[in-house]
């Protein structure tokens, strides 16, 4: 393929000009994950550098912003792995990672799942020998995505305590729903934009913690059923498995979540870690399996 830098144009200025942007879905054959693992026994050398190749059944999805593409400071770009998972076997495993900061559904229907796990360096100029996929994001998708990104290194731990009393009482119950109710689920998941959580105002304090949720500033009949259950079967479910904390549920539309309000909670999401390393969701595949 010829090479689209014309002699006015830097790098680029013609990859936002054929429609690269961050999202950008794509294929590049030939292209490789690397990373430092273990050397051999007997080995000087205390790392050795692994790779695999990213396989024909999957996508890239370019993850820099357009001010670094545009960068002439910048010459590599940034992108995630992308798996396809659309056979009718995936929908439970799809459903299982809506909430995760290591991986990101991208379009259930297509089953595009990004990776936060595998990061690639792109040069510039190989993506002017590529082509972009036809698929593009929602807007809605678009801002989770971007907040997916920036979530994956910003979250904080949640104190051993909290996580048992709150984090996990959560994690069980949506995963209940999705298993038992899976329509609920569904609607539950289209209606609450966030789940936040106010932890109390010391260590000491057994009072005021608070769960969030952000929900849509509209909500249909069914999505404030959803809302309503999560939010009766979570304060019972609190109640009744720990007395030291005082549980306040909150349900704050989206366009009304205050700055000052959002800085006071933190995020709590079915992938979430606390300060003992503690998962919520399907323990991580090792690196030499992708």
């Amino acid at each position: 393929m010829a090479d689209l830098v014309s002699s006015d144009q830097s790098v680029g200025e013609s990859l936002l000009e054929a429609g690269w942007n961050q999202g950008t879905l794509f294929e590049l054959p030939g292209a490789s994950h690397f990373w430092n693992g273990n050397s051999d026994q007997g080995s000087e050398k205390l790392v050795e550098v692994k790779a695999r190749e990213i396989r024909s059944s999957e996508r890239l999805i370019l993850i820099s912003q357009a001010c670094d593409i545009l960068s002439s400071d910048e010459q590599y770009v940034e992108a995630l792995l992308v798996r396809i998972k659309d056979k009718p076997s995936d929908r439970k495993y799809l459903a299982r990672i809506l909430n995760s900061y290591r991986q990101f559904v991208l379009d259930p229907d297509r089953g595009l799942v990004a990776d936060a796990r595998v990061r690639l360096q792109i040069a510039k100029l190989t993506l002017n020998h590529a082509q972009p996929d036809s698929w593009f994001m929602t807007e809605q998708t678009r801002e989770d995505f971007v907040d997916w990104l920036a979530g994956r290194f910003d979250r904080p731990p949640v104190p051993q305590p909290i996580f048992e009393a709150l984090c996990r009482p959560v994690r069980d119950v949506l995963e209940r729903m999705r298993d038992e109710d899976p329509k609920a689920f569904a609607a539950l998941d289209r209606s609450a934009r966030r789940i936040r959580i106010r932890l109390p105002p010391s260590e000491s304090s057994n009072l005021d913690l608070g769960l969030v949720l952000v929900i849509q500033d509209e909500l249909d009949e069914v999505g404030a059923d959803a809302v309503e259950s999560f939010v009766d079967t979570i304060a019972y479910s609190v109640a009744s498995n720990d007395q030291t904390y005082i549980l306040r549920i909150e349900r704050i539309p989206y366009g009304a979540m205050l700055l000052q309000e959002f800085e006071a909670t933190r995020p709590i999401d079915l992938d979430y870690m606390t300060d003992q390393g503690d998962e919520m969701t399907l323990p991580p595949t090792g690196v030499d399996s992708f």
